[in-house]
């Protein structure tokens, strides 16, 4: 059943795990991932979350896509603005648009409370091309109804109903 709920993700430009701590996130997301790594055709990048700061959060973002071979993040500052995030989607999408299938994993995304970051997630998902999923997991509700709305089709969300292993 786990299994079942987590294929939609390959299907969805943004797929939001929320759930409080215990539930598997994690550890069902990346065996998904390794999993989708494993067929050849597609690049993981996990970005981890260790705290509230920005500056923090955005080395992380380019040294995972170091880590899987994309350096063209290096030359980017965190946006602070509009514009600037416009920009940072805009490369964001031409970079990975292509054959091979991209997962970006943010985990712990409840330690980022900036409302900017998920903002930025959003508009960037409605941009993306349909080779590149967005993954965000954390223990609280990041997307608004409004968020919802605005993605349609392009969200795909998994709670604790999907991740509990029985019914109790």
């Amino acid at each position: 059943r786990l299994q079942e709920n987590l294929k939609p993700i390959s299907q969805s430009a943004f797929t939001a795990v929320t759930a409080p701590m215990g539930y598997g996130k994690t550890t069902a997301i990346n065996w998904y991932l390794d999993k989708q790594s494993k067929n050849g055709n597609s690049c993981v990048i996990r970005i981890s979350i260790y705290s509230d700061n920005l500056s923090v959060f955005w080395q992380s973002v380019q040294k995972a896509f170091a880590f899987a071979g994309l350096d063209f993040l290096d030359n980017y500052s965190c946006p602070s603005d509009a514009a600037s995030a416009g920009m940072l989607a805009d490369e964001l999408c031409y970079s990975l648009s292509g054959q091979i299938s991209y997962y970006i994993f943010i985990d712990d995304f409840h330690l980022l409370t900036d409302s900017r970051a998920s903002a930025f997630l959003c508009m960037l998902a409605r941009r993306l091309s349909g080779n590149v999923h967005l993954i965000v997991a954390g223990r609280n509700q990041f997307l608004s109804s409004a968020d919802i709305l605005c993605l349609g089709g392009k969200v795909y969300q998994i709670g604790v109903e999907q991740l509990r292993l029985n019914r109790k």
